[in-house]
């Protein structure tokens, strides 16, 4: 019965039974005092108090008083059975959702307080006091623009969708027909939209922070599920990158950076293994070598490039043209 009620009646109820669990269990509440606080007619509060018995919550009329009471001796509601580590969650999780640019923050951060309004006061100065310690980061990308629902709605309903990309290369921008198959984030905070690109007839992975705009197509798609299992098994896949000939991965990180290249999260297919010298050694196979080369360049001089001859010339390409940009004249 409660699943078919639309969202402000549902609020409503939610807000009732928070009101009645915050009163001592020795108080009373008033049915006008309900209308107040949930912006409603004394009516309206009536029905939602029926249809609340209805669905076997202990709400008691005293008629002496006007008032209604709940009987908690044998129920209790959930938001209330909140426990201290419970609370600890929730101020960690609106801490990771601060920095501007993330999907829906904005909207999380909303209900996380709309929860947090009624717990004990116990659990809401402990949530205060959570909240002083927490220091919050920057987001590294900005998903404010991003056409989440959009996307979401597609994918659910197999349409296809007409996007406004901005490439990563060269910073082409332009109209893209895709299928998105799924959004999905790639190492707990980057978000991406897997798909058939239409154009290049392929399954290809799309960065949401570059969809500019997306409209949805009266076309309605179909997986392609052999292709599609094959690109979610694929392993080796460097910065969400695909495309290219499986290239041999062979790098020896020095011993002042080993620890750091021990816990850094390489991609699956790759395996990092300390050395007697103290050095590493980071080996394995990537599709292509576009997304590699950038992450090994952030480990400087104490990265070096061994084993496969394809890697090794894209990677002194890429330092060579580096250095020209940087040569002085004499």
């Amino acid at each position: 019965m409660l699943d078919r009620l639309p969202l402000p009646s549902l609020g409503r109820l939610l807000k009732i039974l928070t009101l009645l669990c915050s009163m001592p269990t020795d108080q009373r509440i008033g049915r006008q005092y309900l209308a107040d606080e949930c912006g409603c007619n004394p009516r309206t509060i009536q029905r939602d108090i029926d249809l609340l018995i209805l669905t076997d919550v202990p709400i008691t009329y005293d008629h002496s008083k006007r008032t209604y009471f709940l009987d908690r001796s044998d129920w209790t509601y959930p938001i209330h059975e909140v426990t201290a580590e419970d609370v600890l969650a929730l101020a960690l999780a609106r801490a990771a959702l601060a920095p501007p640019g993330l999907p829906y923050a904005s909207a999380v951060r909303r209900a996380i307080d709309k929860t947090s309004s009624t717990l004990p006061p116990g659990l809401k100065e402990l949530l205060a006091q959570a909240r002083e310690v927490i220091l919050t980061g920057s987001a590294s990308r900005d998903y404010s623009s991003a056409p989440f629902d959009l996307l979401m709605m597609a994918a659910t309903a197999k349409r296809t969708v007409e996007i406004d990309y901005s490439s990563l290369s060269g910073g082409e921008r332009r109209w893209r027909l895709i299928d998105p198959y799924g959004v999905k984030p790639r190492d707990g905070h980057i978000w991406e939209v897997h798909g058939w690109c239409h154009r290049r007839q392929a399954i290809r992975t799309f960065a949401l922070n570059r969809v500019k705009a997306a409209r949805m197509t009266d076309d309605v798609f179909v997986v392609r599920e052999d292709e599609w299992d094959r690109f979610k098994d694929e392993k080796g896949v460097y910065g969400g990158l695909r495309g290219g000939e499986r290239v041999e991965v062979l790098v020896q990180f020095t011993p002042e950076v080993a620890g750091h290249a021990l816990e850094y999260k390489w991609p699956e297919g790759l395996l990092i293994a300390a050395q007697e010298d103290g050095s590493v050694i980071l080996s394995g196979k990537v599709l292509g070598v576009d997304g590699v080369i950038p992450d090994i360049l952030r480990w400087r001089r104490h990265a070096e490039v061994l084993g496969d001859e394809t890697l090794r010339r894209r990677f002194i390409e890429e330092l060579r043209e580096m250095s020209q940009i940087y040569q002085c004249e004499e």
